[in-house]
């Protein structure tokens, strides 16, 4: 059940960064991440914070890819809010590892059909600044 939820978790982060469906991915996502805690039962939020942090630096290196610091601490982080959580390695590399191959195939699905996150362009700033070369390519 742990890794179902997990599961959907991931695939609901996948759906709302690369197709249009961000809200409603969005909300699937919050529900299932919560579910996950809930069931699984967490004493502190000190687990739920570094799963979150952990999240949001992956994120971040999607949208950064050059730094790449940001995603290995996510991960890290991520890992260890979820065994924190779980008190289990394997049972948390089980969870996990079901989560990123479901999830990995449905990245590779999506990309196959076209969808990017070019969606996500709106959040990035796009000029257009014309080079020196077409400034006197014009002129007559």
């Amino acid at each position: 059940m742990e890794s179902l939820l997990l599961t959907i978790g991931f695939i609901g982060l996948a759906l709302a960064v690369l197709t249009p469906l961000t809200k409603v991915a969005s909300l699937v996502t919050l529900a299932s991440f919560t579910l996950y805690f809930y069931v699984i039962g967490i004493e502190n939020w000190i687990p739920l914070a570094l799963f979150i942090l952990g999240l949001l630096l992956i994120v971040f290196e999607i949208f950064i890819p050059e730094f790449g610091i940001a995603g290995i601490i996510g991960a890290i982080l991520l890992i260890a809010g979820l065994y924190w959580t779980v008190g289990d390695v394997i049972q948390t590399v089980r969870d996990l590892s079901i989560a990123v191959v479901f999830t990995t195939g449905l990245v590779a699905y999506l990309a196959k059909k076209g969808y990017s996150l070019t969606n996500v362009n709106k959040l990035v700033l796009q000029t257009d600044v014309p080079s020196s070369s077409d400034d006197k390519e014009k002129k007559p």
